[in-house]
């Protein structure tokens, strides 16, 4: 099996963070997102709200305005009277035009 690589992807990347840090590894994850959106690959993010607090909010505008797809998995809302902070999850997930996305690819 060949190994997937966000970078090469040719058809889709759906991608699940529960960290997605404002940093420069945070950039360039997600500028290979838009680029590959812009290109024609569909592109999916989920990423937690908690947990990607600080997240470069253009860096998100340009996958979606490059057609992809990026949403917060259950965002702070003051209003909402339970918490579901129980249902948060650490997972770490990239598939790569069907294949999971190993580390070192």
């Amino acid at each position: 099996m060949r190994s997937a690589s966000a970078a090469r992807a040719s058809r889709t990347i759906w991608a699940e963070y529960y960290i997605i840090r404002n940093d420069d590894t945070g950039h360039r994850f997600l500028d290979i997102l838009a680029e590959r959106a812009r290109s024609g690959v569909e592109v999916r993010l989920l990423y937690d709200a908690v947990g990607s607090l600080g997240l470069d909010r253009h860096r998100l505008r340009a996958i979606a305005e490059a057609n992809g797809r990026t949403e917060a998995f259950l965002p702070i809302n003051p209003l909402r009277r339970r918490w579901a902070l129980h249902l948060r999850n650490h997972r770490k997930m990239v598939v790569v035009d069907g294949e999971i996305a190993s580390p070192a690819a």
